[in-house]
């Protein structure tokens, strides 16, 4: 073969590879162009075993930027966009074995409600007067220190419908063998002051937030000028001390959880030890209402 003819196989040998990568190019972006596109959210519609009547004043924000105007009817909630819609992120959107757009778990949007104090100082970030001290000293104030949530995942529509649960959690303890000049405050990433029971001054509620490890769950307790600090995680999370699928997870706080528990104090040992933990979901837990 001469020189000229292999110089003239090499270049067709180019100019088909140069094509077959053109074809594979040319693919890929047919591919790219029939992604699924966004959809927006026109309509959100919630029902929840909570009572929406007294939360009519609070704020419905999705994804973090987009606010929705709503109404409510007791234990459901409708709400349209107040301007700009947010949006399914169509990258997200999958096909499940029916051929129906599905979003999975953990990817769809995720709808807070929440008090105007409680989307300003934790969601907006343009107040932070919770941030110093969380004051949760009377039902109202207790009552605004609630969000609720839902992270959606199904079937993709502009119309979506799901169900709202508390997104953070309610502890609900009571302090035994302590002189009635004991007070006590709660921190949860942030210092709360909580909610005190007139027929029982030893007796707390406080809204903490989800997702506390052990270091941002601890009640101060102040008795005779001495302040005694008293971590709540593992000891209050009874539910998930045996989970073996997620045996980490009672180092946390979790969502929607009600804690009740007593804090006993021994006055020999100078120590407080946490007593009768019980565990259950606070959405479905009526004295919470």
């Amino acid at each position: 073969m001469t020189r000229n003819n292999i110089f003239g196989l090499l270049f067709t040998i180019l100019c088909i590879s140069g094509c077959i990568s053109c074809n594979k190019y040319l693919l890929s972006e047919k591919d790219k162009e029939i992604e699924k596109e966004d959809i927006p959210i026109e309509v959100f519609e919630a029902i929840s075993n909570i009572d929406l009547s007294a939360r009519k004043n609070w704020v419905l924000i999705v994804n973090y930027e987009s606010i929705y105007d709503y109404a409510i009817d007791k234990n459901t909630l409708k709400a349209i966009p107040k301007d700009t819609p947010c949006y399914i992120w169509g990258p997200n959107i999958i096909e499940n074995e029916d051929g129906i757009d599905w979003i999975s778990p953990g990817l769809g949007p995720i709808i807070l409600f929440a008090s105007q104090n409680y989307y300003a100082n934790f969601i907006s970030y343009t107040d932070t007067t919770s941030t110093k001290i969380f004051d949760q000293t009377t039902e109202d104030k207790l009552l605004a220190a609630d969000c609720l949530s839902c992270l959606y995942s199904g079937k993709v529509s502009t119309h979506l419908s799901d169900i709202l649960v508390h997104n953070n959690c309610l502890l609900d303890f009571e302090l035994k063998n302590v002189p009635e000049s004991t007070t006590v405050m709660v921190k949860s990433r942030v210092p709360i002051q909580p909610f005190r029971y007139k027929t029982n001054p030893q007796h707390y509620k406080a809204i903490v937030f989800s997702y506390c490890g052990e270091r941002d769950a601890e009640l101060y307790i102040t008795m005779d000028d001495k302040i005694h600090i008293v971590k709540l995680l593992p000891k209050i999370n009874r539910s998930n001390l045996s989970n073996d699928l997620f045996p980490d997870t009672y180092r946390y706080t979790t969502p929607d959880t009600y804690y009740k528990f007593t804090l006993s104090y021994d006055e020999e040992k100078d120590v407080f030890s946490i007593e009768d933990a019980e565990n259950s979901v606070w959405s479905q837990w009526f004295h919470s209402q």
